[in-house]
């Protein structure tokens, strides 16, 4: 992780799916759908997050690497 906030966020959302898989054991009928359409989301939007701090990263090397390669 790039920084402290990044890993927060991290954590919070493996946390809330953690959290959703618990439930997702326990629950039955309808209630089972609805932890499993929460969970999905959740998953979802954990993803997105790990694409957006993959492309800062990449960045941050690609800069890196033409910096030091300039200094060359």
């Amino acid at each position: 992780m790039r920084n402290l906030f990044e890993e927060r966020i991290k954590n919070l959302f493996e946390d809330r799916i953690r959290n959703l898989c618990t439930k997702a054991v326990a629950a039955k009928g309808p209630e089972l759908q609805s932890v499993l359409s929460d969970l999905r989301t959740a998953l979802h939007e954990h993803a997105e997050f790990l694409q957006y701090v993959t492309v800062g990263v990449t960045r941050d090397v690609a800069e890196k690497t033409s910096s030091s390669n300039a200094a060359d």
